[in-house]
């Protein structure tokens, strides 16, 4: 029984206008709130322990992860955020950090530890050994 109904209809471009308009002010809205960040701390590194920010920081993580999937030059639907080159290229004018990576001091306490814990356990290795 046929009705006429079109299941693959495809989207109007008038809707994809609209959303791309809707995504690029979207992306004008949040460059701009991370100038004023960077104009007022120096850097564009919003941490997640900063409450007032933290959209912001869930922002810049997103941008992050769209990053790779841009330099990849993977196209899927999951991409977080449509990253094109005019976009990375104003990233980069304000200093924005793509591959942010943890403070060194972190990664110090955490090999410490790391590091502790190796020779307590190497320790216990050589008493049960020796017995």
């Amino acid at each position: 029984l046929d009705i006429g109904f079109d299941f693959l209809q495809k989207r109007r471009p008038r809707l994809y206008l609209a959303q791309e308009k809707q995504s690029n002010d979207a992306f004008k809205l949040r460059m701009n709130e991370l100038k004023k960040f960077k104009s007022k701390h120096g850097h564009c590194n919003v941490l997640c322990r900063d409450k007032k920010h933290i959209s912001l920081y869930f922002w810049c993580q997103t941008i992050r992860q769209s990053y790779v999937f841009y330099v990849a030059g993977t196209l899927k639907k999951a991409i977080p955020l449509k990253l094109t080159e005019a976009r990375v290229q104003e990233l980069l004018d304000i200093g924005f950090d793509f591959l942010q990576k943890r403070r060194p001091r972190l990664y110090l306490a955490q090999e410490k530890q790391s590091n502790d814990a190796f020779k307590l356990r190497m320790n216990e290795l050589k008493k049960f050994k020796s017995k």
